[in-house]
């Protein structure tokens, strides 16, 4: 459901309510029976409030949005034990969730050769309750004073592409730069789990130009994660002996050609 209102030709505002579901699912890797069965889905109200504006004879987009999340049966990961001295990690319907947030985005057409985009992101995301087991002792805690996994605070975005003519073709030099603030990617909020805030820089150089009528072709000098920055996709804490993560792809340099036809 949704209503917006036009301002003038270049800002539109808007208000929006909408609801949605992520489906449940069964835990079937257990060793011990207890904990094999089904999880039920997890259910979310969205409200959002924002305006949408392109200003400057359109060379200039600006758009804002503030938004509130409500999530019910949020399922979480949770560890409990196996039945034998050890534990399991399951999926159960064990949280509800409030989130506040607010993005941006700039994009601005400085000129035929200049184009620069920016955008930014702030979460407050807090459990209102969350009771689970999360060390496999048996033992169901309040949780709800953790932080969110893979939820950073603020998250920001700034990008650029040059383009000039050359030859028979267009030269372009594209750079990106991400900064994302720190956040867990463990369920316990376990130290080891908490992944800095960190800051990730790419580049391209690429040359595009016409083979013929119909084909074109592309070659592309590339970095990715310049900043050469060690990070991890996910990590799994086992109370009181071991913790493994999986590192992400760290940086890369390489060579890129593309034909069409």
């Amino acid at each position: 459901i949704g209503v917006d209102y036009r301002i003038n030709d270049d800002i539109l505002t808007y208000i929006t309510y909408s609801e949605g579901f992520r489906s449940g699912g069964f835990n079937g890797r257990n060793q011990d029976p207890a904990n094999i069965g089904p999880f039920d889905p997890e259910y979310v109200n969205n409200y959002e409030l924002g305006f949408k504006s392109d200003l400057l004879d359109q060379t200039l987009r600006v758009n804002l949005a503030a938004f509130y999340n409500e999530y019910d049966d949020k399922q979480e990961e949770v560890i409990e034990s196996d039945g034998f001295g050890g534990s399991n990690t399951v999926v159960r319907n064990a949280a509800t969730v409030q989130i506040i947030g607010l993005e941006g985005e700039l994009t601005w057409v400085a000129n035929e050769y200049v184009l620069v985009n920016a955008n930014f992101g702030y979460l407050d995301a807090e459990y209102d309750e969350y009771d689970a087991d999360l060390t496999g002792d048996g033992i169901i805690t309040d949780n709800s004073d953790l932080e969110l996994r893979r939820v950073p605070e603020w998250t920001a975005g700034l990008n650029t592409t040059f383009t000039l003519p050359v030859g028979p073709g267009d030269l372009s030099l594209y750079m990106s730069y991400r900064y994302t603030d720190e956040y867990y990617v463990e369920v316990s909020n376990d130290p080891r789990g908490l992944l800095d805030s960190r800051g990730v820089f790419d580049a391209t150089l690429a040359y595009d130009w016409q083979c013929g009528e119909n084909s074109s072709a592309r070659v592309a000098l590339f970095g990715r994660d310049m900043t050469d920055e060690v990070d991890y996709n996910s990590a799994v804490i086992i109370p009181g002996t071991l913790a493994f993560g999986a590192v992400a792809g760290g940086e890369q340099y390489g060579v890129r050609v593309n034909f069409e036809f």
